[in-house]
């Protein structure tokens, strides 16, 4: 099993964490989701997987990357590495992104 990369991207401007909607057509439905996607390239590190998605699924890109956490497979069956990035977005240019309001200050 490959290792998965999650990505917060976090709108500086709006104190807010980006999710996306997605259609999956075998359910019939859309569903909430964190850009993400497996690590698919050994010669490749997880920050670079990390911003391959990020480019791939909303057409974004960030300078400021923080790793944060990461989940041994001891709690499932494949590693998982989650990344937070500071961006300023106006949210209308992209119709796929709603928002996930955070409470708090990520980035004190």
């Amino acid at each position: 099993m490959r290792e998965i990369v999650i990505i917060f991207p976090f709108n500086t401007r709006e104190q807010k964490i980006l999710v996306i909607e997605e259609y999956i057509h075998h359910y019939n439905r859309s569903f909430w989701k964190y850009v993400s996607g497996g690590v698919d390239k050994e010669e490749k590190d997880f920050i670079t997987h990390a911003k391959e998605e990020l480019a791939e699924e909303v057409g974004m890109s960030s300078e400021g990357w923080h790793h944060f956490h990461q989940l041994e497979k001891i709690f499932g069956n494949r590693e998982i590495h989650f990344f937070m990035l500071k961006i300023q977005l106006k949210w209308k240019t992209h119709k796929r992104i709603q928002t996930l309001i955070s409470s708090y200050n990520l980035f004190g």
